[in-house]
């Protein structure tokens, strides 16, 4: 039972790019946020 709990490395990347990519979404959703409430001018978020 206890090898159930290793984690290898390629999930150890994977939980890692996800991680990254819930971030660049935090970032563009605040950014749309803000640009919407006109706290900052318009910007293209595809260059995230």
């Amino acid at each position: 039972m206890r090898g159930q709990f290793q984690i290898r490395d390629d999930e150890k990347e994977f939980i890692k790019f996800s991680k990254n990519s819930m971030r660049q979404l935090e970032v563009a959703f605040e950014a749309d946020r803000q640009e919407k409430e006109g706290k900052i001018p318009g910007q293209n978020l595809s260059s995230l």
